[in-house]
């Protein structure tokens, strides 16, 4: 199995340079809408949003004030009464970790404070059930229900620090801890198949931090699908999704470099690549992959405390919120349309807000297709190369021209006039010399009519 890593060592001119040049205001054909969900105190942190099966958003999340976990759903009369969760500790709903299943229920795991215990109840559409322990300490939790609807609970257990993983078909919980390893951070998913995967950051010396991938194998135990080692790097907050041809994904934070980074196993190969090349990014982050295997993630840029999402089509980072300081405990989830909804913390106000993207309109779509530019496929593997598609309104000067991430001209594909109409370019993966490029992050930009597009593609061997 090979393992490509795609970081290269930027000065801070250099990598600002970059950063201007990317296209950080396209909003991926679709426009998004932001509002408060909570004013109501200090709240929003912690959260964990879902879609339910009719297809509403809701959103469980930390009150501050009462040191209680809540829950909201939106309908079409707006967000509803906050629920607050029948427990009676005097301080809960830290890490809540949310999940909606077919029937319209929901189950909800959190973190019960200062003991760090780790407990579950569950909606059935008109009531909550009794508080159930789910283990003695844990923290990071996260949830999913399987076919069956029985949960599973992944999460970094208190004191010991391992890796664990809970279940129950309605009786007891029980619990496995992965002794082999220590950890921090972590995240669970589901294949097609029910089996749990665990993705979290390894710590310890020997061996080395690392992301590693774990599974639970046939005979009941668990094991390491992958430990990403070399080039060193130092993971923190991830989340990892399984989609349907049950590629593995995993988006995260490095903090060596400050990126946000993207891991890829299809099962044969690993695709390692940087999201977002700019400092001190992801440190929240969440992942979906929609019914096109498509990825999509919304994170927290901290330098500028931002909100920011992008999606696997075209890794193009677009602001969604920059009111404040704001995007922390980012959570996302996709609608029926395959439409991001994301929950996140203001930390200005203390407030609680929802963004979503709307479908593109039909004058969005007419625009884009009256000066359309894209390539396909992204990623894309250096021996078929990459379809770049342009479709010019009228005849004009144009240029386009393939950049590396340190904003040099690598490959000049066009510089002449063209006529109107659509246009196919191929781009084979090599310099103008004829020199095979290695595996990275290239931006094309195309410049004509009076505008200058650009466009992220990832080659990824």
């Amino acid at each position: 199995m090979k393992s490509l890593y795609l970081l290269r060592a930027l000065s801070l001119p250099v990598l600002a340079a970059v950063i201007a040049a990317l296209p950080l205001a396209r909003a991926a054909a679709s426009s998004w809408t932001v509002e408060v969900v909570d004013a109501e105190g200090d709240v929003g942190s912690y959260t964990s949003l879902v879609i339910d099966a009719q297809d509403r958003p809701v959103v469980a999340y930390r009150d501050e004030r009462f040191r209680t976990a809540r829950i909201k759903r939106k309908s079409a009369g707006g967000w509803g009464h906050a629920v607050v969760p029948p427990d009676p500790s005097a301080n809960f709903g830290q890490w809540n970790a949310l999940a909606a299943d077919d029937a319209g229920g929901l189950q909800l795991v959190y973190v019960q404070m200062p003991d760090f215990w780790l407990r579950h109840t569950s909606f059935d559409g008109s009531s909550w059930s009794s508080i159930e322990d789910v283990f003695i300490g844990g923290f990071y939790a996260d949830i999913e229900i399987d076919s069956q609807g029985t949960p599973h609970v992944g999460y970094v257990d208190w004191p010991g620090g391992f890796p664990a993983y809970s279940t129950s078909a309605g009786g007891p919980w029980s619990t496995d801890l992965l002794t082999f390893d220590n950890a921090a951070y972590s995240s669970l998913a589901l294949d097609s198949n029910d089996v749990p995967h665990l993705a979290y950051r390894r710590l310890g010396y020997t061996p080395p931090d690392a992301l590693v991938l774990a599974a639970l194998q046939p005979d009941g135990t668990w094991d390491q699908v992958d430990a990403l080692t070399s080039p060193p790097t130092d993971p923190a907050a991830l989340s990892l999704a399984i989609d349907a041809a049950d590629r593995i994904h995993i988006a995260y934070h490095d903090q060596l470099s400050g990126q946000l980074m993207y891991y890829l196993n299809d099962g044969t190969d690993v695709t390692h690549v940087v999201i977002d090349p700019s400092l001190s990014v992801g440190n929240f982050v969440s992942m979906e992959v929609d019914d096109a295997l498509v990825p999509h993630v919304a994170y927290y840029m901290s330098l500028s405390g931002d909100l920011r999402y992008v999606r696997g089509d075209d890794w193009a980072p677009v602001v969604v919120d920059s009111t404040g300081d704001v995007g922390q405990y980012a959570s996302l989830a996709l609608d029926s349309q395959g439409m991001p909804h994301i929950a996140y913390y203001d930390a200005t106000n203390g407030n609680l807000k929802h963004a979503w993207a709307s479908p593109p309109t039909a004058a969005t779509v007419a625009a884009d297709r009256e000066d359309g530019f894209s390539a396909r496929p992204n990623p894309f593997h250096g021996a078929d190369g990459v379809e770049i598609s342009l479709a010019l309104p009228r005849s004009a000067p144009v240029e386009l021209g393939v950049y590396d991430i340190q904003g040099r001209l690598i490959r000049t594909l066009i510089r002449r006039t063209m006529d109107p109409g659509n246009h196919q370019v191929h781009w084979d993966g090599r310099r103008d010399t004829g020199q095979e490029l290695p595996a990275g992050v290239y931006f094309l930009r195309l410049r004509g009519h009076g505008a200058v597009r650009g466009e992220r593609i990832v080659k990824i061997r």
